[in-house]
């Protein structure tokens, strides 16, 4: 042996007793790890260290990512073991990085990395964070793992949510797999299934808006893969705002897949509108409501006439029974609304369909008294018109509410003065009143008009 063997020789004995002398600190065991990977020979004493549960686990994570980089195939049935569940976060997600370095060679380890990414997909904080990981790892060894078996088609669910994830990284891993799926490698559940569909169109909106245009051109191919008509969904339907408050967006590329987009939801035109006016008025979420508003204000500037269209008419029975939601600002919107597709909603039949409606929204004792009151107020615009069938529940609820609900009796005064300015109807409940001779002293509210 020349003196240059000698020397490595002498180094590598040096750095193999730092690595396993019980007494030496764990930053230089750490050091001598990584500098001992030089040496091919270092194997056998790396995958000691490794399977050895007497060492601290940052130097047997340490090992596991020296095995890695050394791409040892040797390893690979120990890096396997430290994947188990019983072993250190930081030692498994060492091993996982080691196999993703090994590559195609790993592919025995395969199974246990599904079962380990189902288990992590169900957990929460750093073993969820796991789950990046191993799919990186997945993809490192066999792109093709998740169409090959059946636990890695169970994984396709957690998968899509990660084309959802603030990360470029991952959003590219989990669109990589997702390319390969056919509506064959979908799970059998009905529900999941779903699940996924409405996760790729979400995932294609995002993509369309926050132009990424990987995440966009990968989800609008598999979605026409697995689901042409995904543009029928609920789903799609619910992105209708977020796509038209949009529309108007500099990015050409942008605004003409946002185009696309709106064509394959709503090719006849006949769900944009709706959708817009459904969401304006939406009590679930004040967000959805700010982009609806902003979705009218652009739909406003391309299309001057919407307001005038018979879809935008047929969402008036929907406006009305808004006026009496226990939100005042959704109120005022549906008021508003309104008024700009018909002046003269009031008039027309469908107001005159909703009576019964708002009859039983007044007398319903349940509903907060603002909607009552709303109630009240929505007969007091109709007018005239309604008195016949709208006055005998005002007398009805005056005389139960024994003066009290203050609220309630002025919006139900004003109505009534507005319905009966003539004050036909309450000359018709005097009558009635004189006829049944109430108590003299029982306090009557309806009579206390001249």
């Amino acid at each position: 042996m020349d003196l240059f063997g000698r020397k490595r020789k002498k180094k590598f004995e040096a750095l193999v007793n730092i690595c396993i002398a019980p007494d030496v600190k764990i930053k230089k065991k750490i050091v001598a790890i990584e500098k001992i990977t030089q040496f091919t020979e270092s194997i056998p004493y790396l995958i000691a260290i490794l399977d050895d549960q007497d060492n601290d686990v940052l130097v047997r994570s340490a090992t596991a990512q020296a095995l890695g980089n050394l791409k040892s195939v040797e390893a690979i049935p120990h890096l396997m073991e430290s994947l188990e569940k019983e072993n250190p976060l930081n030692l498994r997600h060492a091993a996982v990085e080691a196999l993703a370095h090994i590559g195609p060679k790993a592919t025995p380890a395969i199974a246990d990395l599904i079962i380990l990414l189902n288990e992590s997909q169900e957990a929460t904080g750093d073993l969820q964070n796991l789950a990046v990981i191993v799919i990186f790892a997945l993809n490192q060894i066999n792109s093709k793992w998740i169409l090959e078996t059946e636990e890695g088609r169970n994984a396709i669910l957690f998968i899509t949510k990660n084309l959802l994830s603030p990360l470029e990284h991952i959003r590219k891993d989990a669109a990589n797999v997702m390319r390969k799926v056919r509506s064959e490698h979908l799970p059998v559940s009905e529900k999941e299934c779903h699940q996924i569909i409405s996760l790729l169109i979400i995932a294609l909106v995002k993509g369309i808006l926050y132009h990424d245009n990987d995440i966009r051109l990968v989800c609008s191919t598999i979605l026409d893969r697995l689901s042409p008509t995904w543009g029928d969904s609920i789903t799609a339907y619910r992105q209708i705002p977020l796509l038209v408050a949009k529309m108007t967006d500099s990015r050409k590329q942008v605004s003409t897949a946002i185009l696309k987009c709106l064509k394959k939801i709503d090719p006849d035109g006949k769900k944009t509108v709706l959708s817009l006016l459904e969401t304006r008025i939406d009590d679930h979420s004040e967000h959805r409501r700010k982009v609806a508003s902003d979705a009218l204000r652009v739909l406003s500037e391309v299309d001057i006439k919407w307001s005038e269209r018979e879809i935008a008419h047929n969402a008036i029975p929907m406006l009305l029974k808004a006026r009496v939601n226990h939100k005042l600002d959704i109120r005022e919107v549906a008021d508003a609304l309104l008024t700009q597709i018909d002046p003269y909603w009031m008039q027309k039949q469908p107001t005159r369909d909703l009576v019964p409606f708002f009859i039983d929204v007044l007398l319903d004792k349940n509903n907060p008294l603002k909607v009552r009151c709303a109630a009240a107020v929505t007969f007091g615009k109709i007018g005239p018109c309604v008195g016949k069938e709208v006055v005998p529940h005002f007398k009805d609820v005056l005389e139960q509410s024994k003066g009290k609900m203050g609220p309630l009796l002025f919006a139900i005064e004003a109505a009534w003065d507005k319905i009966d300015k003539s004050g036909v109807w309450r000359k018709e409940m005097w009558k009635q009143f004189e006829e049944t001779k109430p108590d003299p002293k029982a306090n009557v509210p309806w009579l206390d008009k001249d």
